[in-house]
């Protein structure tokens, strides 16, 4: 082919013939479809994860209780323990002395030993 006869990209060849900028717009639709994807897998593994979770508590407390605590392994009213007569401890009747009042300690000079500069006012 010479020069004016189109060549491989002119018009009448089998180059390309989409343009040379990608659909901006379809990109943007992608991404945002992918992300919510990420997004709502994220959150059925947490809610997946969650329950897996409590299963497993829940049948490790269950299956921990055995059978030892049914209503039928109770004991019966002459093997339980009855109650004893046992002193109930008793408290002197003591009064605390009441807290001593600030004002005694600002208005005596001996006991109010803290110095008074510009800076503490």
């Amino acid at each position: 082919m010479s020069f004016g006869q189109g060549g491989p990209y002119g018009p009448g060849g089998s180059g390309p013939s989409a343009p040379s900028t990608p659909d901006w717009n379809a990109l943007a639709e992608q991404s945002e479809a992918s992300g919510k994807r990420k997004r709502l897998l994220m959150i059925g593994g947490g809610v997946l994860a969650t329950l897996a979770v409590a299963g497993i508590v829940a049948t490790a407390v269950i299956s921990s209780n055995g059978g030892s605590n049914k209503p039928s392994a109770l004991p019966s009213p002459e093997k339980l323990p009855g109650e004893k007569a046992e002193p109930k401890p008793t408290f002197s009747d003591v009064n605390v002395p009441p807290p001593p009042d600030p004002v005694d300690y600002i208005t005596d000079a001996k006991k109010d030993t803290a110095p008074l500069t510009t800076a503490s006012l």
